[in-house]
């Protein structure tokens, strides 16, 4: 026995299989996936970047990266050392350049990448819901060994890794950066480098956010 995901398309005059499985659970997700993405591919006033995000001391931390990037991995643990929880994949954008949350379950896999589990984000602490001002961005993958000494990107650096990460980037572009630019005129720092265990990345970017926000506050 087995389950099948389709959907209507409306190009192709029929429906389209997005996914076949004999997990119940596994359709559910992969539903939830599917919805989820469709929204941020057709949301009118609001802009979708795959990346993790936190809020910490007034501002938002995104950590932009696609899958196997380790970003719901390190917004775990963001939130065990006392951040809250904006979302484990997808930083949302207003046209204003404010981020809003988008608190789905996190999805958190074994370090061999086999299995997966879905966490509920108030287990793990606050989940936040006021629209913040964006404070630091983040372009960090994990690896084995590596020592956390992120290097400073330039306003230009960071607003062309959020745009990569961008869901509707080729499709709408001009939306894109309008609301990118925004986002990075409220004094976005950007820093980028490898990590390795994410508790420690953790504590020692808060540390490190703590020290810009205070010099630089939320507008």
């Amino acid at each position: 026995m087995g389950y099948v995901l389709s959907a209507r398309s409306v190009e192709a005059g029929g429906r389209a299989r997005l996914a076949r499985t004999p997990d119940e659970d596994a359709l559910v997700a992969r539903f939830a996936h599917d919805v989820q993405f469709r929204v941020a591919l057709h949301a009118p006033a609001r802009l979708f970047v795959h990346a993790g995000a936190v809020a910490w001391e007034g501002r938002v931390i995104a950590l932009p990266g696609r899958t196997w990037t380790g970003k719901s991995t390190l917004a775990a643990a963001l939130l065990r050392a006392g951040a809250h929880y904006y979302s484990d994949e997808f930083l949302v954008l207003d046209e204003s350049g404010l981020a809003h949350a988008f608190p789905r379950p996190i999805h958190l896999r074994s370090l061999d990448g086999t299995t997966a589990r879905h966490v509920r984000p108030d287990e793990l602490g606050v989940v936040g819901a006021t629209p913040l001002p964006l404070g630091l961005v983040v372009a960090t993958a994990y690896r084995a060994g590596a020592s956390w000494q992120p290097r400073s990107m330039t306003p230009g650096q960071t607003a062309l890794v959020l745009l990569a990460n961008a869901v509707v980037a080729r499709t709408r572009p001009a939306h894109a950066l309008r609301c990118i630019a925004r986002a990075v005129d409220h004094g976005v720092t950007g820093l980028r480098g490898s990590r390795a265990e994410a508790d420690d990345a953790a504590r020692r970017l808060l540390d490190l956010a703590g020290f810009l926000f205070a010099r630089s506050p939320a507008p």
